[in-house]
This record gives C-alpha cells, sequence and structure tokens, in this order.
C-alpha cells in the first residue's frame, strides 16, 4: 500500500523559543512495486539490452526508483540505464554505483522513467528488482520563522552549496568534505544536488541534472539541541563523469573562520534552500541579517530562514567566511533570532580534523571491484516462462575441488524401476526418507537421510524443512541444501505420483505425470542420488512451464546468478566462500594501514597481497583456477601470513606529496593445496586512492 509523505516544511514557529528548523522533505507519494527481471544472460560477444520497464505514473513531478538490495546482480561490464523522457537525462549504475546510491536511482523530473538492464557479453546472473517509487506531489507550501513580516531573502547561485534530497542543505568545506545539521539524518536516500534550478511559478521543486547529483556518506554528528546540533559527511563522485562536486566548480568551497569577539557591527548571512512561495521554493535564497548573540557553542542572528536552511552554512558577512551551522528557528513577526552551532566546537573540529580536514588536499579513500574465488558450488536456472528440460539429463560428479563437474547423460539416464509411492497430497513434504548409505556432498558435508517435497524438490539434509510451492532464488540461496530438480507448484493430488526408492548404491525420487497446480499438464522427472557422491537428474518430459532448477549448497552468500543449463554443459562449479579483500582505513600518506582478505579456508599454507598500477580482469580458468580472476597487473608483492579466516599484511604509505591522488589496486591472493588445480585462490579487487 502507498504512503504518503505529509513532510512539507511545516515550519510556522511560535514565539521566542528556538525550535529544530526541520528538514522539509518534498511533498512525496511513495508507490510500491514489483518489476522483476529474473536472472538473465547475454550469449553474445556486444552488451545488450536484455529487460526493460517503463515506469509512466499519473501527476507526478519527478520521480526516483528503489532497487530490492538483495536481487540487483550486475556482474562486471553490466548496469543499469535510467533515462527520462521529459528532458532526456540519463543515469547509469554499475554494481558498485548501486551501493553508493543507496540502492535507489538519481533524482528525475517528470513522469516518464525508462529502465534498462544492458548485460555485458557473455555474462549470466544479470538482475534487476525495482521494489518501488517515489514520486514527487504538488502540495501547499507554509513558510515559517521569517524575521519579521516580510521574507526578505532572494535568489541566489552558490555552487558551494547543495540541496539535501531530505529536505535540508550542505555545503563544502573540502574537495568532498560536506557540513549539515545533526538533525539532517536519514538511512534512506543521501543524495545532494547542486545547480539546483528554481521551482515552477507554483512552488514545485526542479530536480537537477543528473550530472550535478552526488551521493554521500556520513561520517559523524551530533543531535542535542541548540548549539549542538552538526553532521560531517563525505560526498561521492558522481557515477556518471567520475568527479565530485568541486570538481565541478573550480575547486571551490567554504573557508571556515573564527567566530567574532562580539556583536557589534557584524552581520551573518544564511544561504540555504528553505521553503518559500513561487521560484524560491526549496531552490537557493540567501539573506544578511544582524548577529544577535554569541554563546559558548552557538550563535544566533536576525537572518530569514525557513524549512529547508537546516544545515546551511552561518556565513560572517564581514569577512566571507563560514562560523557555524545554521540549525534552529527563532524569529517571528515581531522580533527573535534564528540560531546554529558555532563551528569551533571541539568535537565538530576533532571530527573535520578525522574525516581530512577541512580546506585543500585529495581524500583518500578505498574501494572494491569485481568478485574473488572459489566460486560456490551452487548452480541453478530459473525459467520465467517456460524451460527446455525435456528428454535431457545431467550428470552431476563431485570434482575435487568443493564443486561439481556437470555433464550430459547420454545413455542408462532414466530409473524406469521406480515403484514405491509416497502418496503425497498438494504441498506436502515426506520427511526422513533413509538414503541406505551416507554420501558427501559439495557444501554439504555427509547426508544419508533427505525430505522430499511434492513440489519437485529435495533437502538434501532431511529435517528443518517445510513444503514450499513459490520457487524462487532467494529462498533456494538463503535456505538449506537443497537438490531442485523441477521446483514448480506440483500436485500430485490431482494426479500422478511421487516416488522414492532404494537400489544398490543409490536412491531414486521420481515424479512421474505429476501436473502443474490447476491444470492438466503432466510431468515426469527424477533425481538420482549415488553413494559415490554423484547425482544424476533426468527429464522425460516436463510441459514449459516456468520453475527453477539446480543445486545449492545452503546460506549462499555470493549469488552465483541463473544460466542456461543446457547450453552451459559441460561446466565445472567452485567450492568455498570467496576471499573478500579490505582495508582497516583510508590510504593517507603518512599512515600505516592493514590490507588483508577475509574467508581464508583451512589448509592454507601461504598468502601475499600484489598491489599494481593497472586494474584488468584475466580469467585463470585455464592454468586451472576455474572462477578466479587477475585484477590487477603485477608488481609488488607483500607476504601475508598464512592464517585463517583472515589474512594481512601492513602497508606504510610514504609521506610525499607527490604520491597525493595516485591510483593503486590490490588483489589478495593465498595458496591452498587442493583447491583447485593451480592450488591458488584470489580476491576481488581493492582501489586505493592515495590522499591526505
Amino acid at each position: 500500500m502507498s504512503r504518503l509523505s505529509f513532510s512539507i516544511g511545516l515550519a510556522a514557529l511560535t514565539a521566542a523559543q528556538l525550535v529544530a528548523q526541520s528538514p522539509s522533505p518534498p511533498p512525496s507519494l511513495r508507490v510500491n512495486a514489483n518489476v522483476d527481471s529474473g536472472y538473465l544472460a547475454n550469449a553474445g560477444d556486444r552488451p545488450a539490452v536484455v529487460f526493460s520497464h517503463r515506469f509512466l505514473p499519473a501527476s507526478t513531478s519527478w520521480m526516483q526508483l528503489h532497487f530490492d538490495d538483495r536481487f540487483v546482480s550486475l556482474p562486471e561490464g553490466s548496469f543499469l540505464r535510467i533515462r527520462a523522457a521529459v528532458d532526456g537525462e540519463v543515469q547509469e549504475l554499475d554494481g558498485r554505483a548501486v551501493l553508493d546510491w543507496g540502492h535507489g536511482s538519481a533524482l528525475f523530473n517528470g513522469n516518464d522513467l525508462l529502465l534498462e538492464l544492458v548485460a555485458a557479453p557473455k555474462t549470466s546472473g544479470n538482475r534487476v528488482l525495482v521494489t518501488g517509487y517515489t514520486r514527487g506531489i504538488d502540495m501547499p507550501v507554509v513558510p515559517g520563522s521569517i524575521c519579521g513580516s516580510v521574507d526578505d531573502r532572494v535568489l541566489s547561485t552558490d555552487v558551494r552549496g547543495g540541496r539535501l534530497w531530505l529536505g535540508c542543505t550542505g555545503w563544502m568545506i573540502g574537495p568532498d568534505l560536506m557540513l549539515t545539521a545533526g538533525h539532517c539524518t536519514t538511512t534512506g536516500t543521501r543524495i545532494i544536488e547542486f545547480n539546483v534550478p528554481q521551482s515552477t511559478a507554483g512552488g514545485t521543486i526542479v530536480r537537477a541534472a543528473v550530472a550535478d547529483q552526488y551521493p554521500y556518506n556520513e561520517l559523524a554528528g551530533l543531535n542535542a539541541g541548540v548549539g549542538s546540533d552538526w553532521r560531517v559527511c563525505r560526498v561521492l563522485p558522481n557515477t556518471g563523469h567520475g568527479q565530485l562536486p568541486t570538481q565541478r566548480n573550480g575547486n571551490q568551497w567554504y573557508t571556515l573562520g573564527a567566530v567574532p569577539g562580539s556583536t557589534a557591527g557584524q552581520n551573518i548571512r544564511i544561504t540555504g534552500y528553505g521553503t518559500a512561495t513561487g521560484v524560491r521554493n526549496q531552490a537557493q535564497t540567501t539573506h544578511v541579517g544582524t548577529l544577535s548573540t554569541i554563546a559558548a557553542t552557538s550563535l544566533c542572528y536576525a537572518t530569514d530562514t525557513t524549512g529547508g536552511n537546516s544545515g546551511s552554512p552561518i556565513l560572517h558577512e564581514n569577512t566571507g567566511n563560514a562560523i557555524g551551522i545554521h540549525t534552529h528557528g527563532g524569529c517571528t513577526a515581531s522580533g527573535g533570532c534564528n540560531s546554529g552551532t558555532r563551528i569551533d566546537r571541539s568535537d565538530l573540529q576533532a571530527a573535520i580534523a578525522a574525516a581530512g580536514g577541512a580546506g585543500g588536499g585529495t581524500p583518500a579513500t578505498f574501494s572494491t571491484y569485481g568478485a574473488g574465488c572459489p566460486i560456490p558450488p551452487t548452480f541453478y536456472e530459473l525459467f520465467s516462462a517456460g524451460n527446455d528440460l525435456s528428454g535431457r539429463s545431467f550428470l552431476l560428479s563431485p570434482n575435487g575441488s568443493g564443486g561439481w563437474n556437470v555433464s550430459v547423460c547420454a545413455s542408462n539416464c532414466f530409473e524406469a524401476g521406480y515403484a514405491a509411492g509416497l502418496n503425497l497430497g498438494d504441498d506436502q513434504l515426506a520427511s526422513g526418507l533413509a538414503l541406505g548409505f551416507s554420501v558427501s556432498l559439495p557444501g554439504v558435508g555427509t547426508t544419508n537421510a533427505i525430505d522430499v517435497d511434492s513440489n519437485g524438490w529435495i533437502g538434501l539434509v532431511s529435517g528443518g524443512w517445510a513444503s514450499d510451492f513459490t520457487e524462487s532464488s532467494a529462498e533456494f540461496l538463503a535456505q538449506g541444501a537443497r537438490l531442485a530438480v523441477f521446483w514448480d507448484d506440483l500436485n500430485p493430488a490431482s494426479a500422478g505420483d511421487v516416488y522414492f526408492d532404494t537400489f544398490p548404491g543409490k536412491a531414486v525420487v521420481t515424479w512421474a505425470g505429476v501436473p502443474e497446480y490447476g491444470t492438466g499438464n503432466l510431468n515426469t522427472f527424477q533425481a538420482q542420488i549415488f553413494s559415490n557422491g554423484n547425482i544424476l537428474l533426468s527429464y522425460t518430459t516436463v510441459t514449459p512451464l516456468d520453475g527453477l532448477t539446480g543445486y545449492s549448497g545452503g546460506a549462499v552468500a555470493n549469488d552465483p546468478g541463473s544460466s542456461d543449463l543446457s547450453a552451459r554443459v559441460p561446466f565445472a562449479s567452485g567450492g568455498g566462500t570467496p576471499l573478500s579483500i579490505f582495508a582497516s582505513a583510508a590510504p593517507r600518506l603518512g599512515t600505516t594501514i592493514q590490507l588483508g582478505v577475509n574467508n581464508v579456508p583451512a589448509g592454507v599454507i601461504g598468502a601475499a597481497m600484489n598491489i599494481g598500477v593497472i586494474e584488468q580482469a584475466v580469467s585463470l580458468d585455464a592454468i586451472g583456477a576455474p572462477g578466479c580472476v587477475l585484477r590487477t597487473s603485477i608488481e609488488s608483492w607483500f607476504p601475508m601470513a598464512a592464517t585463517t579466516p583472515t589474512s594481512s599484511v601492513s602497508i606504510t604509505i610514504p609521506n610525499v606529496s607527490a604520491l597525493t591522488g595516485a591510483i593503486l589496486n590490490a588483489q589478495g591472493v593465498v595458496l591452498v593445496p587442493g583447491a583447485n588445480t593451480l592450488g591458488a585462490l584470489l580476491s576481488n579487487g581493492g582501489k586505493l586512492r592515495l590522499g591526505s
């Protein structure tokens, strides 16, 4: 059900009492949706649009899409493309960018958005799931906290400040550092817009160009009332052009200055994005008033502000320097003053210093890219509109590396001697079926009993299962070890039966003549589990239904994505949890940080961190490391202790100014005999930008 946000900046402040100048989120309507591409592949040699959807709600001024944080899968080179019809604005988001933008899109003008999923060549597992969108609506504006009877604010174009999505103002104090009010905090969308256009004559806000929108992270803050209200944030590069707002505006940001010793002759300017009538509504406006009071941690001034001005810089008009953060309203038609936090609070100064300091310098950053190995033993195909399984058989054989070798079975693929019916009804589970032997399965361990569901799947370790007719990759990956022979909403109560038979050296589960629920189609398929660890899947007749087929070792953290099993065989799946690179801190000049990898498996005999200059993606499949990719040039090796589950090394970054802004790439390597033919596993890549 939709939720209507009425947070429209009703900041009609009463009397001469300072109250928090509340954020004024633009009036909007959150609309739930369930637009799911499913897992898609691109077998071609060029990028291709494999899915598209048009969002076209009525009567809206702007839109933002929201993506499910679990089910957006974008292999390297794949991306989402969003285009607005009204002005042609475009945003492209790869997997990293989706994270940076908080699993949301930029803010687009108009009511017509086209979403496209562009898959890289030779990729599978591409997916996007849109959970909903936010659309702007028009509601009247009620400005408040004006000092006197007239709103004296005028339009302004200072490129150093921006409008926060949640209805506040933020302003730059360095290349990527931004300040705002402490009460301007959110767990949702964090976007700052620069070069904000004027609103319409009726007061409807207009979104900035996508190139002028930037995600940001909240680093530290305090929200404890007048004089104790501040927040330090780090703005991230725009994912389209890769630059920071200060790089786009000619390296301009506010200079922090000293608070004057007295109020005599001192004036305060507030420049921000407060609510107003007409074209000024949450566009940038500015006004100068007198400095009224200087307290230990706060300032008070007769300068006009409204909701949305929260977080604005308190500018000392006499010097042009920023001396505080506007946070509270208190002005009325008869007097009073608005208020903010002094810039020289010790905790605020410490937070700015910890973030790299105000003014000059290049921010140090660490980010990751790509994926590590080994790939998990899990594989599957999610059929969204039919399947190609009839007449096919697949043999799964343990490959000695914790995964499977999957090949085509050419003869003796179906056991016709099934006889022991389980007499399962609709959505029923048979539990505790003894195999007659113990068998070791990749990612599972040893099992000797299984559970069989009427809906076409097997719980590979008996116990803890319930019947489930709603096949989904999310459940397949998150729940226990499961063999999805053909998982669909099947109904043996209507026709056919499910059989469980044991023979010397194997156990056989057969779905014979079982229809999909509510239909008369009949489906016959089978799974044979052998005491040597092999599994044979055979499909006599499967009508063109949706469904899911595959193997999950249970609790899979890294989704391998849906792939076309018929086209993919023969193939090998891996075993274990992929290595993941980490850094203990941002790589600042003159500091020492820890670089390392998580998920190091038992049996490791050696480990090292490679730091190179060139980012690359070289597959190591051909030399015996399936699923492993060399992601940086081989330049410098730093030995790491061969420990589990984490290995790391101390890296000292020279305090050499010439290194400022240098980009390095890192990747961890561990030696694990038997992990694969090569005996080596690699992490994902880490990108280090050296800074101050």
